[in-house]
């Protein structure tokens, strides 16, 4: 168990327990950039966020990105975009959860396929105006 402790009062909770504390946005003056802050609660193992932003209303992804094995529960990341309509409404969706590793093969062997389905522990939205 890989410990990163901050402040010695915060007890580091098991994945199921895992939350996600606040999800903050800054643009950038150029406006093809969002920094994007994201505070979780502490943990036992490292856990894993998709950062995802599309249009209001729309199914097409404007930018995305993934942090796997988050050394920290404090997180900053910069979100890149292209072609992106002055002041229109957009939705930030920030998902934490585990990878099912523990059913994963030994290298070599032929079990069947396990299931590698994502543990969803917290998800949060954010409307954004731009």
């Amino acid at each position: 168990m890989d410990l990163f402790l901050s402040d010695p009062s915060e007890i580091p909770l098991p994945p199921e327990e895992v939350r996600i504390r606040s999800v903050s946005v800054e643009p950038w003056p150029d406006g093809r950039r969002l920094r994007i802050k994201i505070n979780i609660d502490p943990f036992q193992q490292r856990p894993n966020l998709d950062i995802r932003m599309h249009r209001s209303g729309e199914s097409e992804m404007i930018s995305e990105t993934t942090i796997i094995g988050t050394m920290t529960p404090k997180n900053e990341v910069n979100l890149h975009f292209r072609n992106v309509p002055p002041s229109a409404e957009y939705l930030l969706t920030v998902v934490l959860y585990y990878s099912n590793q523990n059913d994963l093969p030994e290298p070599g062997s032929q079990p069947p396929l396990p299931d590698i389905t994502p543990i969803i522990t917290d998800q949060q939205d954010l409307i954004i105006y731009l």
